[in-house]
């Protein structure tokens, strides 16, 4: 019975650390996905205007930029 005992303490500290480091991971992951569907990149030799409620928010040639959902 001891020897069970000895097994499964140590084992059961580790699954007690893990399993919130797996699920903080997880949706840090799902927030990243989630996150760079906002991201948009144009091309070297393209425009990208970005329009924010009618009013041209940003404008530039092979620009980067995080947009809103409305953009």
């Amino acid at each position: 019975m001891d020897k069970v005992v000895d097994i499964l303490v140590p084992l059961l500290g580790v699954v007690q650390v893990c399993i919130p480091l797996i699920s903080v991971g997880i949706a840090g992951f799902a927030i990243f996905k989630y996150a760079m569907n906002f991201w948009v990149e144009s091309q070297a030799n393209e425009w990208l205007l970005i329009i924010r409620n009618g009013v041209l928010h940003n404008k530039g040639i092979g620009l980067c930029s995080w947009t809103l959902p409305g953009d």
